[in-house]
């Protein structure tokens, strides 16, 4: 069966659009992308694409606080270039580094590695405060049971973005059912979040609207 337009679908665009349209679209061409009758390896790439810039961008739709990109790439590459500046042997496709022996390198190549673990380390860790952040508002529930699972779901839409994954060339087209499974995950917790807010905007619009009629309302 394939993914399609629910209620709870069409309020979350709703909600989503009251406050950050880009991030309605984005959500809307992810949900009509999955809604495929025979969904392709290429629409799963584009709709998890577009989930992945929707979480992205949540902290501002949400008005959480937006943690510091961890830049990875640039690591990686100041240790390429430290590596060739210390005229090392460039490392032959596919090899293996042979037995753990402990081994004598430049201190730059050293520091670049040092670099590219940190950034990485970084990078996982801003990647679990996004998510907390989406659960819950707050960064200090990073390893509840509802965040742990709201985050293996987020990482699978990451994967899915991709046609391979370096760690696993040959990755299988998912089932429909764990697509959905991951997406509801994530729409139960964006619903929770965006209709508390909604709420709290509607009470407080009420107490504003009573006390204006009361201020206008003749003396007794």
């Amino acid at each position: 069966m394939a993914i399609g337009w629910t209620d709870d679908r069409r309020q979350l665009a709703a909600l989503l659009a009251q406050r950050e349209p880009d991030a309605a679209e984005l959500y809307r061409r992810a949900v009509d992308g999955f809604a495929s009758a025979a969904l392709t390896r290429p629409a799963l790439m584009v709709s998890a694409h577009c989930v992945r810039e929707l979480i992205a961008m949540l902290p501002t739709v949400l008005g959480d606080e937006r943690q510091p990109r961890a830049n990875v790439e640039r690591a990686a590459k100041q240790l390429s270039t430290a590596w060739e500046n210390a005229e090392l042997l460039p490392p032959e496709p596919d090899s293996h580094v042979g037995e753990p022996t402990p081994r004598a390198i430049p201190h730059d190549v050293y520091r670049a590695a040092h670099d590219v673990v940190t950034a990485a380390v970084a990078g996982s860790q801003n990647s679990r405060l996004l998510t907390a952040t989406v659960a819950t508002g707050a960064t200090l529930t990073v390893h509840t049971p509802q965040v742990n699972r709201l985050h293996r779901e987020i990482e699978k839409f990451r994967k899915w973005c991709h046609r391979r994954d370096y760690t696993r060339p040959e990755v299988a087209m998912p089932p429909t059912e764990e697509i959905e499974s991951a997406l509801n995950t994530i729409e139960q917790a964006l619903l929770d979040r965006l209709g508390n807010m909604a709420d709290r905007v509607a009470v407080v619009l009420s107490a504003v609207d009573a006390a204006n009629r009361k201020a206008v309302s003749p003396d007794d």
